[in-house]
């Protein structure tokens, strides 16, 4: 099968397009083979602001700050695949993430069943227009520091985690959640995440 690598896109002829254009990755042949293996390097789609949409199937890597700094195009991003984890292997929490700084961005769909962990923080950080984020990650373990932060739209956050152990601190800025709903079989550790209990929300654990 084949084996797609995006690290820069304004390099790679299937991806070039004008502004407010999609970009679909769900059925791609090449030579005649379908491709069953994407691998999106970090800072692939950085500081665009080109595409409106993305549809990506069949990653199988996927690195930190793929879509940072699209601040005023990117609406809409749904991924799926067999990633182990987000981001670099580096374990640094204080970086950026896959979506930091994307201002206009409203729909996330990330179908990651076999994905453990982010390792570099700042996952939605200052997604400020994103109203509701759901996220099925049945393997996931814990989310970064800053992993929300400045989501400042957000009304609805559903976790849906059953592995989950722990979300990071500093998950300031997202007065406007309304519902927090947490999905874990496991004790949940919410230390410093004064951003959920600060605001006037309702909250359900499920168990």
């Amino acid at each position: 099968n084949g084996c797609l690598s995006i690290f820069d896109n304004s390099s790679t002829p299937a991806l070039s397009g004008g502004p407010g254009e999609t970009i679909d990755l769900r059925n791609v042949m090449i030579g005649g083979v379908p491709v069953t293996n994407i691998v999106i390097g970090s800072f692939a789609f950085h500081n665009r602001n080109t595409y409106t949409n993305f549809y990506i199937n069949y990653v199988t890597r996927i690195g930190h700050s793929v879509f940072r700094d699209n601040d005023t195009a990117l609406k809409k991003v749904e991924i799926e695949g067999s990633v182990p984890y987000i981001g670099t292997s580096a374990n640094d929490a204080s970086s950026y993430g896959l979506f930091s700084d994307c201002n206009a961005l409203t729909n996330v769909v990330l179908r990651f069943p076999e994905c453990t962990s982010i390792k570099n923080g700042r996952v939605f950080y200052n997604c400020a227009a994103l109203p509701e984020l759901i996220l099925e990650l049945p393997k996931f373990t814990a989310f970064p520091d800053y992993a929300f932060e400045n989501c400042k739209s957000l009304t609805n956050l559903v976790l849906r985690c059953p592995m989950l152990t722990s979300i990071g601190g500093y998950q300031r800025n997202i007065d406007k959640l309304k519902h927090f709903e947490l999905s874990s079989t496991n004790v949940v550790s919410l230390t410093g995440t004064e951003g959920f209990l600060d605001s006037d929300q309702d909250f359900v654990l499920e168990t």
